[in-house]
């Protein structure tokens, strides 16, 4: 299975913002910083902050997260209007291609609904959501399979997070 920051680098949303909120979370490593530090020389972009990340290993966390915080990139893609939503995109990435079957990706749906604090756009990908009284189903009808929820979401995502949304 491809790591987070994997997925997250690959699609280009790996910035200063997404990659402090990882650490923060033990999603990201320090080893993942100087890589990120390694990317942005190699982008052009040879502040002090950049280069300091480059001792990233020998650093503290509060220390990497200042100088995460003040080299915030120029180049920031505006699509990414949330540091968690390029690592809910990778995780959901990780639950879809996983190994498990259903039920254990419905039990990292739920894990993952927690984790991110309940956010309104997992919702649906809970086993345990009931439409409230305003979005009552009518007689025969039934919510869509969670996995399928997130599925939609994750295509969501992905056009958000790319700027086609």
């Amino acid at each position: 299975m491809q790591p987070m920051i994997d997925i997250i680098r690959s699609n280009g949303w790996l910035t200063a913002d997404v990659l402090r909120e990882g650490l923060a979370r033990g999603w990201a490593s320090k080893r993942d910083v100087v890589d990120f530090a390694l990317d942005r020389l190699g982008a052009g972009h040879d502040g002090p902050e950049v280069m300091r990340l480059l001792d990233a290993e020998q650093l503290d966390l509060a220390t990497l997260q200042a100088l995460l915080q003040r080299s915030q990139n120029t180049d920031t893609p505006a699509s990414v209007k949330s540091p968690l939503s390029p690592w809910m995109y990778a995780t959901l990435v990780q639950i879809t291609e996983g190994r498990g079957g259903e039920d254990e990706k419905l039990d990292q749906l739920e894990e993952l609904y927690a984790s991110f604090g309940y956010p309104e756009q997992l919702r649906e990908c809970s086993r345990y959501y009931v439409p409230t009284h305003d979005q009552q189903l009518s007689v025969g009808e039934h919510t869509e399979s969670p996995l399928l929820a997130m599925a939609r979401l994750l295509e969501t995502l992905k056009k958000e997070l790319s700027g086609e949304a």
